[in-house]
């Protein structure tokens, strides 16, 4: 390779690194009324659905932290209406799937390990409710992974 080219290859680098770090993110969504952050469960009840085949409902849902530390647990709670038969929390970075404990009700309880430095950012959270119809409702949410937490040792 020509010099010329290496500088070529080098931009090239760093624009896909670029684009990497951001991950398409866009804008962060506000927090919809519906979500809580604290401990203890989400306590609405679940809805029927509205009609059937209708896209299911996501009617709350609760998350311990949406500024969660590398090496931290992390949990949550989403109720729906209930012909919702799956829940996933998804970003560009990760999908996890919660586990269905009743009828319109979901949890999922994971611990964020470490990641690269530039995976440590904000990212819109997508709360995906599936029917057994195929048909799916999405609640964005900010969520953000923070930094590993040095003074908890």
């Amino acid at each position: 390779m020509a010099p010329a080219s290496y500088g070529a290859a080098l931009r090239v680098l760093a624009a896909t690194l670029a684009l990497a770090a951001t991950g398409c993110a866009g804008e962060r969504p506000t927090l919809p009324s519906s979500v809580t952050v604290g401990s203890g469960a989400a306590t609405i009840r679940p809805v029927e659905p509205a009609a059937a085949g209708a896209a299911p409902h996501i009617v709350a849902a609760r998350f311990s932290s949406l500024d969660v530390a590398l090496g931290e647990r992390w949990t949550g709670d989403i109720v729906t209406s209930t012909d919702a038969i799956a829940v996933d929390l998804r970003t560009n970075l990760f999908d996890i799937v919660a586990r269905r404990v009743a009828r319109g009700r979901f949890h999922f309880d994971v611990r964020v390990y470490d990641l690269p430095a530039f995976l440590v950012r904000p990212y819109a959270l997508h709360v995906v409710a599936r029917a057994a119809s195929g048909r799916e409702t999405t609640l964005m949410v900010p969520f953000r992974i923070a930094g590993r937490d040095l003074s908890k040792g």
